[in-house]
């Protein structure tokens, strides 16, 4: 099975999902679920902030705070 969600609702989809309550097999396979959806957060994180810093230019201030998922 092929599940798509768009990046801007994969936080709402984990908070979701975490907030079901579920017995058995339906909990474990939520749990390896929201373990593959925290994985594509933070690949989609670690993009993001890659293309800030490669389009930012150099900044005097070495951290740069940006984007939804770094809010986190």
């Amino acid at each position: 099975m092929q599940v798509k969600i768009q990046y801007k609702y994969v936080i709402e989809a984990i908070n979701f999902l975490s907030e079901v309550s579920l017995k058995g097999k339906q909990s474990i396979h939520r749990t390896r679920f929201i373990k593959l959806l925290n994985e594509k957060l933070k690949q989609i994180s670690d993009e993001e902030l890659e293309l800030v810093k490669e389009f930012a230019g150099r900044r005097k201030r070495p951290n740069i705070r940006v984007g939804f998922f770094h809010n986190l």
